[in-house]
């Protein structure tokens, strides 16, 4: 893998954790929307909380999948040739 690969991958998992983290919000802010007569129904939040632990989890997850796919990509280029 090259340096520039790793800085790629680098960048991507960085950016792929923070991504899903506003998907998520998005998700949580329109579950959470308040109704007019709020309360006189029964409702639910959904709540969510990942922690550093799983922030990095995620970064580690998506610098091993871009690895996966430039060693797969690189092998079946010399599989080709």
């Amino acid at each position: 893998m090259t340096r520039r690969q790793a800085v790629v991958g680098a960048i991507l998992s960085l950016i792929f954790p923070s991504l899903v983290y506003v998907i998520l919000y998005v998700i949580v802010a329109l579950k959470n929307r308040a109704e007019q007569d709020f309360a006189y129904h029964d409702s639910y939040f959904l709540v969510m909380h990942v922690g550093w632990g799983g922030y990095l989890t995620c970064a580690v997850l998506a610098m091993l999948l871009f690895t996966i796919v430039v060693w797969g990509y690189w092998f079946v280029r010399k599989l080709i040739k």
